[in-house]
């Protein structure tokens, strides 16, 4: 393996983490926010396109932020190939899992899609 495999995983790791700032910090004040409004308002606050999208944004950047954080945590501290391989695979499927249910309900909120 080269010695600088892990150097492209490390940038999108800390990429990933300057993303987030913003995105934390619009999810922080929406949530202060709407604190206690009703559903119908934060629907029409969802419904708007630029909000919507930044509300999967930070969905899909905080699970892959997640999912890259727990691979490290799994590559430095997991001896065993076979453990090391099943708990890639259940951090993966629970990733996208998360991201894929929590994308959906976002875009419900903004109607986007009907169920």
């Amino acid at each position: 393996m080269s010695a600088h495999k892990g150097s492209g995983h490390f940038f999108r790791q800390r990429f990933s983490a300057v993303l987030l700032v913003p995105l934390v910090v619009w999810f922080v004040y929406v949530v202060a926010r709407y604190t206690g409004a009703d559903h119908a308002t934060v629907k029409e606050f969802l419904g708007e396109p630029i909000n919507a999208g930044l509300m999967v944004a930070l969905i899909l950047v905080g699970v892959y932020h997640f999912a890259s954080g727990m691979q490290v945590v799994i590559e430095d501290y997991i001896a065993a190939p076979g453990s090391r391989m099943a708990l890639m695979f259940l951090t993966r499927l629970f990733s996208l899992a998360v991201a894929v249910a929590a994308a959906l309900a976002a875009s419900m909120l903004a109607g986007w899609i009907t169920l």
